[in-house]
């Protein structure tokens, strides 16, 4: 793994000037490609187990899963946002995860614990984030183009809000769009930051398939989304216009169920990262080449990691993160265990893709070793493990042991 590298010149100079963070430096208005399948979507609300029964018993009563609406008024009350949150609010929240994912049903705990300690963390990081999200975004926009789909019918950006039709009802662009827009000291920015972030998703999607330029049935519409910059937004239209500045991952859990397309999956990644980062690089972009722009890879989590192939597909990630000086990896198998992220999932998930943003923009440490020390002890029996995960030797491990 990474720990740093050299940025281009031009983003040194950059570096100089401010903060060493490229969105308080740009002339141009930043664009941040997103694309995917259903999980970059966002599909918050289909998640869970109950959601997953109905889908496996193939009804038409769709049991929603924790959605924002269940999970704001929590995180924006005054207990929340005490420095030393105490032991009752914290059962409060977990108690939530556990009744309305079902956690409670398959005998998990361990799971809605460590995410509600990552939601303290992060509203404790970023004091004012709770209470901004569900209202529109003045100087961050987003769009979503589920292809295929011809130029004309692309949506334009909008102001950032959970109901702003940039996914299902959102995604990690949510929290992304708000995190990315603070200080590193924590503060805001004030509305002279303005970035614009366009999707382009579709759910159960494989990457040679669907979404490779060579075989790939989406190719076109992203290639389109990428090259017609102008239709991203009239603020690409006027002034200095827009950067493509990083894109955006999010993919693979279709290609776990398949051994030919997990065996593929880190060489047809590879190629279809260049593939993306040429069209970046045509459309417009400040980097001095195609290889240095930003590229963040969303890694599956447990639930496809327990697939037969699973963790080909989730080392065949990290292993293209790895080698490319300019990608990072963002873990997620310490959060849901469904096929859908949750609410709150889909929360810290966007602000960990916004962290590894930073740290390629800053060659810093982008995102360090997942502690995995939560899960505690297990046994053979009764153990305390992650769902999905297997108890290996006293420690729990995911889909087999020594992974």
């Amino acid at each position: 793994m990474k720990l740093a590298f050299n940025l281009s010149t031009t983003a040194l100079s950059l570096c100089a000037v401010c903060c060493c963070n490229v969105l308080l430096t740009q002339a141009q208005t930043p664009l941040i490609l997103l694309a995917g399948q259903s999980n970059m979507v966002g599909s918050p609300n289909e998640a869970g187990e109950r959601y997953e029964q109905d889908v496996l018993a193939r009804t038409n009563t769709i049991q929603p899963g924790l959605t924002f609406d269940n999970l704001l008024p929590l995180l924006v009350s005054p207990a929340m946002q005490q420095t030393n949150i105490t032991t009752e609010f914290r059962r409060e929240l977990v108690d939530l995860l556990t009744r309305i994912l079902g956690y409670v049903h398959n005998g998990t705990d361990v799971v809605p614990e460590h995410q509600v300690d990552l939601l303290i963390e992060l509203g404790q990081r970023f004091p004012t984030l709770y209470t901004s999200l569900a209202d529109p975004l003045g100087n961050v926009y987003c769009s979503d183009v589920t292809p295929p789909l011809a130029v004309q019918e692309f949506m334009s950006a909008v102001p950032l809000s959970p109901n702003s039709g940039c996914g299902n009802p959102y995604g990690p662009e949510l929290v992304l769009g708000h995190t990315l827009g603070f200080l590193p000291d924590g503060k805001e920015s004030g509305s002279d930051l303005s970035f614009i972030m366009p999707k382009v998703s579709r759910g159960g999607t494989q990457i040679r398939g669907n979404w490779s330029k060579a075989e790939g049935d989406l190719w076109s519409t992203l290639q389109s989304r990428i090259a017609h910059i102008d239709s991203v937004s009239t603020q690409c239209q006027t002034g200095s216009g827009c950067s493509w500045d990083a894109f955006v991952w999010f993919q693979g859990e279709n290609d776990s169920m398949d051994q030919l397309n997990a065996e593929n999956y880190e060489g047809d990644l590879i190629i279809f990262l260049a593939d993306v980062r040429a069209e970046l690089f045509a459309a417009g972009t400040r980097y001095a080449a195609p290889e240095e722009i930003p590229v963040v890879i969303v890694q599956i989590g447990s639930f496809f990691r327990a697939r037969e192939f699973g963790t080909v597909v989730a080392r065949a990630q990290a292993s293209v993160a790895a080698s490319d000086a300019f990608a990072s990896i963002v873990w997620t198998d310490d959060l849901g265990t469904f096929y859908h992220y949750d609410a709150s999932s889909q929360l810290i998930i966007g602000d960990r893709v916004a962290r590894a943003l930073e740290g390629l923009w800053k060659g810093t440490i982008v995102m360090p070793p997942l502690d995995r020390s939560w899960f505690g002890s297990c046994q053979q029996n009764g153990q305390k493990c992650h769902t999905n995960a297997a108890c290996c030797g006293g420690k729990c491990a995911y889909s087999r042991c020594g992974t």
